[in-house]
């Protein structure tokens, strides 16, 4: 799986993109972007190969910070902030094409609101988002993620697309861009 897919599916999962810090934009990363960082080293090669259920799983137990299955405001704040720092920090290995496709995404997510893309997620209210409400657009087996995320049959675009409202469109057409 490409950088730009593995980053991808975690923009889709997690929302927006915040203002980046003096510190984010330096030569030395903040420790959040050195974990990202070493989490896109090592779930991009394992994720080339493995299941979609097991990047998925190794995905959710990196953003699952305290270990309780779901994950709270804070942690997809946390993720959101990783991968914003990460793809702005100049030591990240992204090529302009993907930091672009990525910073795309991310503000398309921001626009929305991370508040209200969460609770279009958390279809049972308890504040907190369960691997099943953030797979319920998602059928993961056992092809790699990124044959996954390409396969129309896969990923319910539309169902995607609709929790976003009016910037469905823009999500469509990001759909049509990156593949599948």
């Amino acid at each position: 799986m490409s950088r730009f897919r593995a980053l991808c599916f975690l923009a889709a999962v997690l929302p927006a993109v915040p203002a980046v810090s003096a510190a984010q934009e330096s030569a030395v990363p903040s420790p959040a972007v050195e974990r990202f960082d070493r989490f896109i080293d090592t779930a991009s090669p394992f994720c080339r190969t493995a299941p979609s259920t097991e990047c998925f799983a190794k995905a959710w137990a990196f953003a699952d910070e305290d270990g309780d299955d779901h994950l709270s405001n804070t942690e997809t704040r946390n993720l959101r902030d990783a991968v914003a720092g990460w793809v702005q920090w100049p030591g990240n290995r992204a090529d302009d094409a993907e930091r672009a496709r990525i910073l795309l995404g991310l503000s398309l997510l921001e626009a929305a609101g991370l508040a209200p893309l969460t609770a279009s997620l958390d279809t049972d209210r308890d504040g907190l988002l369960s691997k099943e409400e953030v797979l319920a657009d998602v059928r993961l087996d056992e092809r790699p993620m990124e044959e996954v995320l390409k396969d129309p049959q896969a990923v319910d675009r539309r169902a995607i697309a609709n929790r976003l409202g009016a910037l469905g469109p823009m999500v469509s057409s990001l759909f049509r861009q990156v593949g599948g």
